[in-house]
C-alpha cells in the first residue's frame, strides 16, 4: 500500500486488498476521481508528469495508467534490478526512472 501525492494537491492509492490504484482530491477533498483494478494486489504507486504506475505487489510487473482518467494505457516488466522480494509501497519516479525499492 503506498501514498503518493502530487503538487496540484490530488493523491494516488495502491491498495492491495482491492487490486487498485485511486486517485483522490485534491486536498482537503476526499473526492474519489477514479479507481482502476489491475487483477493482481498493488504494492506500489508513482507518477510522473505524464502518467501514473502501479505496481504489482510481488512480480515486476506493472501498469501505465492515464492520469486523468486511469485507463489503462500498457503493461510493463521492470528490470535492471533485483526481483526479490515483495512491494509494501516503495516505488517512486526520479529523474525519469522507476525504481523499486524492497528488503531491509
Amino acid at each position: 500500500m503506498q501514498l503518493w501525492a502530487e503538487t496540484d494537491a490530488t493523491m494516488y492509492t495502491a491498495n492491495w486488498d482491492y487490486n487498485t490504484c485511486t486517485k483522490f482530491g485534491p486536498y482537503p477533498s476526499t473526492n474519489m476521481l477514479w479507481e482502476t483494478n489491475v487483477g493482481v494486489p498493488v504494492g506500489g504507486v508513482a507518477v510522473d508528469a505524464t502518467y501514473v504506475y502501479c505496481a504489482a505487489r510481488d512480480t515486476l510487473h506493472l501498469h501505465r495508467l492515464n492520469k486523468t482518467t486511469g485507463e489503462k494505457i500498457d503493461a510493463l516488466e521492470l528490470t535492471g534490478g533485483s526481483d526479490s522480494g515483495s512491494l509494501y509501497g516503495g516505488l517512486a519516479v526520479v529523474a525519469g526512472r522507476l525504481y523499486r525499492g524492497v528488503g531491509r
